[in-house]
Formats: structure tokens, sequence, C-alpha cells
């Protein structure tokens, strides 16, 4: 997880190798509290080379934040691969 604020980039928690963008791919991120949780999977099947290190094909990430009440949601697309965003939900209770 990274954190944007300001012009700045940081990492908000452990790297990961995953193979879980591709497609199918699914998203879901939450905030409990102070935790941000971010869990992707992907069921297509990513050949792994046992010189390598592993690449898992599900994520399971999570981070203190300092919640607000700001709410919203936005996608930043910087150009390279093609995305395709195929269905979002979006839930603020």
């Amino acid at each position: 997880l990274m954190q944007y604020k300001n012009g700045d980039i940081k990492e908000i928690s452990e790297p990961v190798s995953t193979s879980c963008y591709r497609t199918p791919c699914d998203i879901i991120l939450s905030v409990e509290g102070t935790t941000l949780k971010a869990h992707a999977q992907t069921s297509a099947e990513y050949h792994i080379n046992p010189d390598q290190p592993e690449v898992v094909s599900e994520v399971n990430l999570e981070t203190n934040i300092t919640p607000n009440d700001f709410g919203g949601i936005g996608i930043q697309y910087l150009g390279g691969a093609t995305t395709m965003i195929r269905e979002m939900r979006i839930e603020w209770k």
C-alpha cells in the first residue's frame, strides 16, 4: 500500500510480489476504525519459476491510518498497460 499526499509518496505496508492484477482481478478496500485493509485476488493461472521468489495470487494487506470524514474515491491511471474497470461498488456507512 502506498500513500500519496501533497506530491509525496510513501510505503505504508510491506511489499509483496503478486499476480493478483491479472484478469479477472477482484479488489476490496475497507476501513475498520483506524485500520485500512486491502484484499486483492485473481483466479488466473500463473507459472511460478522455482528459481524466483514466490508470486502469490491473493494478498491481504493492512495498515494503521488516521480516519477522516472526507469520503470519496478516486482512480489514477498513468498509462502503460490497457486497463478496464468492469464493475465498481462503493459503500459509505
